[in-house]
């Protein structure tokens, strides 16, 4: 079931990204990130019955929710569990924190023409 949600957030964010940001579809899409996925990809980190098994989550997501949940990642400074392979969080780490999130902004470019051809 929770797939579904994902798939359907994921069509969402596809459809909205790149809204003005004084634009109601901007803050959709600003929601989704912030509010959902920052904080399912936070209960990979804590050990309680409120945690989330990355392999209940990161494999399921589409391209723009985990390049969102890598860019809060790279932001925070912080590994979540089971979302970065090796060699991707090297590959991070070996660019300047602030062109980080130029990359990361590029690759969600990326992603969008991709999806919208």
């Amino acid at each position: 079931e929770e797939i579904d949600v994902y798939n359907y957030l994921e069509k969402i964010l596809e459809k909205y990204e790149g809204h003005p940001k004084d634009s109601s579809k901007h803050a959709i899409c600003n929601a989704i990130y912030t509010c959902f996925f920052e904080n399912l990809s936070s209960r990979v980190h804590i050990n309680s019955y409120q945690r989330i098994k990355p392999d209940r989550l990161f494999p399921y997501l589409g391209e723009l929710s985990l390049s969102y949940c890598k860019y809060w990642d790279e932001f925070n400074g912080g590994r979540t569990p089971g979302l970065w392979t090796d060699e991707e969080w090297a590959e991070s780490l070996s660019y300047p924190w602030e062109k980080r999130l130029e990359r990361r902004a590029k690759i969600k470019e990326e992603i969008l023409k991709r999806k919208r051809k």
